[in-house]
């Protein structure tokens, strides 16, 4: 195929499915673009690169040029956390060959071959150091769910994006292409936040219902997963059913990981559980901010909750569409109110990070 730039430049290439043979290609791509701690683990790693593409869990879309050159890579992990919900992980186009919208040509090759067939929801966390991924992702139908803040470390490489100091903690904004799941069924969602909620939901052109806030009795335990990610300084916990230990539960993940200079923390709690409010509601009071949604998977819904007395949001380095700017400025008001709250304290610099 032939793509051409708005100078009236014209590139010819080949986009497929990457081989096992594409590995060293595509981890010294990744490396000189993003570094070592690039978030997704082992895609640095040639080994685990060619296990990956063999074993189909990783979908990576390569631009190649006619002397065999990639010119851009895309990928899609379909091994994820969120069941049902694939993520689309990674994009990165060689400096020279900005400007052809390969971006955009890599997403609707995965979208048209039916390579992505069979899943919930298309889901991205867009960098925000830049907004450059952002808007591809617009274009291709996805759109603002919520904020993951402070979740990906990021030591750069030769080709830094956006003159970021190093270490830096990475920030993403979720956004989400429903594929097969259309339906979110009952939302349990604390009401003062029911208008963004259901505003995501809208564009999502997704069917909801918006329930009232409940205080059922719980099940003795909760159904919950926490993920430490160590090179990060990152806690993930994702609560796909709440029951009585729940808070116990968040609070022994954040002596963990959460509350040491340089730790974030972010929680998912399912929004189809009766009990999510009167969650949230304690979660709040331990310093948790509402930041979106993760919606649309097979497992269920989620609220994304921030623990804001951690590692720092610097939303002033947070760059994003003019699209998005409205549902940042949302998050960004709730993190003001909390600052003036007994939960809150002074969050860790964004420079302790080693």
């Amino acid at each position: 195929m032939i793509v051409r730039n708005k100078r009236g430049g014209a590139l010819e290439l080949n986009i497929r499915l990457a081989r096992e043979s594409d590995a060293p290609d595509i981890a010294g791509m990744i490396m000189k673009q993003h570094g070592v701690y690039y978030w997704s683990g082992g895609l640095s790693n040639v080994d685990f690169l060619r296990g990956a593409i063999k074993s189909g869990d990783l979908l990576i879309a390569v631009a190649e040029l006619l002397n065999g050159a990639l010119a851009g890579i895309t990928g899609a992990n379909r091994k994820t956390a969120l069941e049902g919900a694939i993520e689309l992980n990674m994009l990165i186009v060689q400096p020279k060959f900005r400007g052809f919208a390969l971006g955009k040509h890599l997403h609707n090759f995965l979208l048209e071959t039916g390579a992505l067939t069979g899943c919930a929801c298309v889901y991205t966390h867009c960098m925000t150091l830049d907004n450059a991924s952002q808007r591809i992702c617009a274009y291709m139908g996805h759109r603002f769910t919520g904020m993951l803040f402070n979740y990906h470390r990021f030591d750069g490489g030769a080709e830094n994006i956006a003159g970021a100091p190093l270490p830096y903690k990475g920030s993403g904004v979720v956004s989400c292409l429903p594929v097969d799941k259309k339906n979110a069924g009952e939302i349990y969602a604390p009401l003062k936040h029911a208008a963004f909620i259901e505003d995501v939901y809208h564009n999502l052109a997704a069917d909801f219902t918006i329930m009232g806030e409940p205080e059922p009795k719980r099940p003795a335990a909760s159904r919950c997963s926490v993920i430490v990610r160590e090179k990060h300084r990152y806690c993930e916990a994702l609560i796909e059913a709440i029951g009585g230990d729940a808070e116990e539960q968040i609070k022994r993940a954040l002596e963990n990981c959460g509350t040491l200079p340089g730790d974030s923390f972010n929680a998912f709690i399912n929004l189809n559980d009766p009990a999510c409010p009167g969650l949230y509601d304690n979660m709040e009071k331990l310093g948790f901010v509402f930041s979106g949604l993760h919606p649309l998977t097979n497992a269920g819904e989620y609220m994304i909750l921030y623990y804001a007395p951690g590692f720092s949001v610097d939303f002033e380095k947070i760059a994003v569409i003019n699209e998005f700017s409205p549902k940042i400025a949302y998050i960004r008001g709730l993190f003001d109110l909390l600052q003036d709250s007994a939960a809150f304290r002074a969050p860790a610099s964004s420079a302790v990070l080693n």
